[in-house]
């Protein structure tokens, strides 16, 4: 290939006559002419010339003139020219400073068509309606040559079930089947997905440009996926600007722009929210109590018992008892509704064959895998538990440091309250949002020491790489959030003196001369504790969300605030009326930051602790919690359509590693709840006097609380086992859809059987009865594996394997499993 660099000092910005803002008007004459010619074949018909939107763009400085220049510029050059090769469509212009150049990128429908059948692209079919059309049992035995076959594969004929998530494989013949002609057809994700694919495989027919180690060497500056104006406009409108909480169809449209994964984040935060009633509802009530016992007990009335209120009541223990055991049917129920999401989706039983990351570096020498016969590239793992080891050194220091940050806060917090200049509100506030200031500070700073130490141990696989991630910045995270407030419930600040003349803990000397002070002894003094850890998770909340909603809006705003005014001001210096030198959509998007949903979920999982781990210290949480994420879906949502670049379109069954971060999170609330209330608070030890005395009387009375609140933990994990285990994970409408499945999936089993039988030799039934045995789990025939092989994978419900649970629902011993091969 002769590769000759491209003369772009014509291009002089936008030109409006030849390129529109969203449709590929024009395309050099010879863009397709190589795949045609290599790849006609695959086509029976010619390959048509469309207007089709552009949507992807990738970028790369106009003036060049660093180290390497030379070689980077034949090597875009070279990239053009595979875009034209492989039937993509490009458009160049530049900046409105004339600095910067933008590649628009656009495939025509029937290139797009050949790449989804290639790729066998999983595609919605519309609702069948599904009679089985039976098969007798002399024709089975004369199929199986006399043989017994199972049950389950000879049904009755008139058997009805509609199937409404049928899942196949694209083919262009059968097109017609699929909804819309094939989803790519009315959803931009779904073209920019096989765009994306034509360009970084390495397939025959693909460009096969690792876009990744592009930008790295500098070659490229960015390569991202367009929006859509029409669409964003109309989610702006619909969606970000009526405030209310999304609904169902709200959602589809989310996965339908966005991603399924982006999708599937915005139903865990809608659902989040609404569950977040229940705890806010009882929370409120218990609030309410304890402020009308601390009324009926202070004499300063109600102002003096709104400010320092008593969560020493016996109601306590028991709103920790529900609150703890709402966490846990709030993963189980999440699970269920991800499961029912997923399966209408289509990635349920989505288990994609992964590639390696883009930034994945192995050893020089291949390794050979015996399972693919594949060489493959390799890095050994002894290296990488080396780089993790070493990698913990900087992370522990961290960790130090921000203990003794904790502890220079403190000092201040000490002074703060034993100022009496300020009054005692204006020092909780301080105090919590110091606390709140350090913590989102330190968060930044080991997020991004835990990112370049994740990228140097190499994970292959984006999977591993995200789960070492969370891992990561979830260790650092829950000690950073949860510090402050594990200190003021457990640590030995709060000290006092209680005598025998009755149950005061007095924080001072003893000055009544009445008074021995042999008769006394030092005591916790429980009341004062309890509020300064009710305060500190208040203000903590309420800062660290309030600053979090800010941040995630404010700092992509100054971040194209920026780069627009930069590049402004090089208008104005090169004598250009600004106001006449429009912004295109690719130069404005690409001043935008990338989005990922990470940091969201991270947000919500440290939420979720707060609000379930020192249950006990502030029922009332739960109501802050909900404001906030009410506000946090329009925020996410605005952001998204304004302030972040489009996602690329990633698939997802579930949120993955999250889940398990939040059953651990109720696990162990478990334990800081019940050591709160037997240790921290008095709540415990009222409710449960006679029981405590009982146990008094065979150890020691000093023990008796804690042998009691042993019991009470082991009783409430039981419970929550119980919970993740007894509740199935699949509704039972998605068993029933899946039924539909099955039959659909039987019927088209049935007719490659009669099909099969009726076209081939005689000679030829046994290589039949033998692929039947391997496909249909047919145990009883005993012809050897056929020499040949036939591929359906046409006949495609769901992207991969699922096993379908018939019978029994429940995940403790199911009686019959039909596995389909879908």
């Amino acid at each position: 290939m002769s590769v000759q660099t491209l003369d772009l000092s014509s291009l002089q910005g936008r030109d409006e006559e030849r390129y529109d803002d969203e449709i590929a008007v024009t395309h050099p004459s010879d863009t397709r002419s190589a795949f045609r010619e290599e790849y006609g074949e695959l086509t029976h018909r010619t390959i048509k010339d469309t207007a089709p939107r552009f949507e992807y763009c990738m970028s790369w400085p106009k003036n060049d003139d660093g180290e390497n220049s030379a070689e980077r510029a034949d090597m875009r050059t070279e990239l053009l020219e595979k875009l034209a090769e492989c039937g993509l469509i490009y458009s160049l212009t530049t900046s409105r400073d004339n600095d910067e150049v933008f590649c628009r990128i656009a495939a025509p429908m029937d290139r797009l068509e050949i790449e989804a059948e290639r790729l066998g692209l999983s595609c919605p079919e519309k609702p069948i309606q599904v009679t089985q059309p039976g098969i007798t049992e002399d024709e089975l035995k004369k199929f199986t040559r006399g043989k017994a076959v199972k049950k389950e594969f000879s049904p009755e004929a008139g058997a009805r079930h509609q199937v409404n998530y049928v899942y196949s494989r694209y083919t262009r013949k059968e097109s017609n089947k699929f909804q819309y002609g094939g989803d790519f057809h009315a959803f931009t994700r779904r073209r920019q997905y096989l765009i994306n694919h034509i360009i970084q495989s390495t397939k025959p027919g693909c460009c096969g440009i690792d876009t990744d180690r592009y930008i790295s060497k500098k070659i490229l500056k960015s390569y991202f996926p367009l929006h859509e104006t029409e669409v964003r406009k109309w989610l702006l409108q619909h969606w970000v600007k009526y405030w209310k909480l999304p609904s169902p169809i709200n959602f589809q449209h989310i996965r339908d722009y966005f991603s399924e994964k982006t999708g599937l984040y915005f139903a865990f935060l809608d659902f989040y929210t609404k569950a977040l009633l229940i705890p806010t509802v009882i929370g409120l009530a218990v609030f309410a109590l304890q402020i009308v016992v601390t009324v009926n007990s202070d004499s300063n009335g109600v102002d003096g018992a709104i400010s320092v209120w008593s969560q020493n009541t016996v109601i306590t223990p028991f709103f920790c008892v529900l609150l703890i055991l709402w966490a846990a049917l709030f993963i189980k129920m999440w699970t269920r509704k991800s499961n029912t999401i997923t399966f209408q989706w289509g990635s349920f039983a989505h288990e994609s064959k992964e590639r390696n990351r883009p930034n994945f570096r192995g050893l020089n020498h291949p390794r050979f895998n015996k399972y693919t016969a594949k060489y493959e590239e390799y890095y050994p793992v002894g290296r990488r538990y080396a780089k993790m080891l070493v990698g913990a050194v900087p992370m522990l220091a961290v960790i130090v440091g921000a203990a003794i940050a904790y502890v220079q806060v403190y000092l201040l917090k000490v002074y703060l309250y034993s100022s009496a200049e300020l009054p005692s509100i204006v020092q909780s506030v301080l105090a919590g949002g110091m606390t709140a200031v350090l913590i989102m500070v330190l968060n930044q700073v080991y997020r991004r020491i835990a990112k370049v130490l994740n990228n140097w141990e190499n994970h292959r696989l984006q999977s591993k790489y995200e789960n070492h991630l969370i891992g990561k910045i979830m260790a650092f995270g829950a000690i950073n959030n949860y510090m402050s407030l594990f200190y003021i419930a457990f640590s030995t600040e709060y000290r006092g003196i209680v005598c025998s003349d009755g149950s005061r803990c007095l924080n001072e000397e003893i000055s009544d001369p009445s008074i021995r002070s042999e008769d006394c002894e030092v005591c916790v003094d429980s009341v004062n504790r309890m509020q300064s850890l009710g305060q500190q998770l208040l203000f903590v909340l309420l800062f660290k969300q309030v600053l979090n909603n800010v941040i995630e809006i404010g700092i992509p705003f100054l971040k194209k605030f920026v780069k627009s005014k930069l590049e402004t001001r090089t208008l104005e210096k090169q004598g250009k009326d600004v106001s006449k030198e429009t912004l295109s959509r690719a130069g404005q998007e690409s001043k935008w930051a990338e989005y990922d949903t990470f940091g969201d979920y991270e947000e919500m999982v440290i939420q979720f602790g707060f609000v379930v781990l020192f249950a006990c210290a502030f029922p009332a949480a739960g109501i802050f919690a909900l404001i906030n994420n009410v506000v946090e879906v329009h925020v996410d949502g605005y952001k998204l359509c304004t302030e972040f670049r489009r996602p690329k379109d990633q698939r997802a069954s579930s949120i993955g590693t999250w889940l398990s971060v939040l059953r651990i999170l109720t696990f162990l609330s478990v334990i800081t709840n019940t050591l709160i209330l037997g240790y921290t608070s008095d709540s415990l030890e009222k409710l449960l006097a006679g029981i405590t005395a009982a146990v008094a009387s065979y150890t020691d009375s000093n023990t008796s609380w804690v042998l009691v609140a042993i019991a009470i933990e082991h009783v409430l994990i039981l419970g929550i086992a119980a919970i993740f285990l007894f509740i199935g994970d699949v509704p039972r409408p998605v068993l029933k859809e899946m039924e539909g499945l099955a039959a659909y999936a039987r019927k088209k089993r049935i007719e490659q059987l009669k099909k099969g039988y009726a076209g081939e030799e005689e000679g030829e039934l046994e290589k039949i009865a033998a692929r039947n045995k391997r496909q249909y789990n047919l145990s009883d025939c005993s012809h050897e594996a056929p020499t040949e092989t036939r591929d359906d994978s046409e006949f495609m419900v769901s992207p991969s394997d699922i096993e379908l649970e018939i019978e029994n629902s429940t995940p403790a011993g199911a009686t019959r499993r039909t596995t389909t091969t879908l």
